[in-house]
């Protein structure tokens, strides 16, 4: 299918030799792809249902690079319904299996998942949040791309926003606005990020 990248799954995991066992996997990626478009279409609930029997599908082929990428949709999916319990898990299996595959990109979006989850979901002790974030600014050194840097930065920022930290919270928030204006300054992300920046310069106003 054309959603699908068989050579770039070949160079971070090399394909089993079997022809069928290469036609589940390749049949799990597609599943996953028509996860996304029902996610981007609007439809989060068939997105969900998609993603899971790709996992389900992935777990069984232990083929860690779509293991990741399916761990990784599902439980982004949970965490925007709401389902922090059944994300966290998840984001757990993602990161692991993505580090396995060397898919650098797929463990960033994991690991900023993670800190969504224990800054902004959760109450995370600082020791914990700081200890991901290490991990995940360092799986985004890697990954070297801009988007996930400034996914990154937004996801400090509503951190040090939520513990009161505006300062901190403004610093992270023009550092993702850079990011975004300089790679995708058609992102919708960008209007996300500018209202929080005012949230955080509004609240310094008024400390001042």
């Amino acid at each position: 299918a054309a959603c699908r990248d068989d050579d770039a799954l070949a160079r971070v995991e090399q394909l089993p030799a079997d022809t069928q066992a290469r036609a589940r996997i390749a049949a799990s990626d597609d599943e996953l792809a028509t996860a996304d478009v029902a996610r981007r279409a609007g439809d989060p609930a068939s997105a969900l249902d998609k993603a899971r029997h790709a996992l389900d599908a992935a777990r069984k082929e232990r083929f860690g690079p779509v293991l990741a990428r399916a761990a990784y949709a599902v439980a982004d999916l949970l965490e925007r319904a709401g389902d922090v319990a059944g994300a966290t898990p998840l984001v757990d299996q993602t990161v692991q299996a993505a580090a396995g595959a060397r898919l650098d990109t797929v463990e960033a979006k994991g690991w900023i998942l993670q800190l969504y989850l224990l800054g902004v979901d959760g109450d995370a002790q600082d020791a914990e949040v700081a200890a991901a974030q290490r991990a995940g600014e360092a799986a985004a050194a890697r990954a070297r791309d801009r988007l996930i840097d400034a996914h990154l930065a937004n996801v400090l920022g509503l951190i040090a926003k939520t513990r009161g930290d505006y300062a901190g919270a403004k610093a992270h928030y023009e550092a993702a606005l850079a990011e975004l204006k300089a790679v995708a300054p058609d992102s919708p992300e960008i209007a996300a990020t500018l209202a929080n920046l005012s949230v955080a310069e509004a609240r310094l106003g008024d400390l001042d």
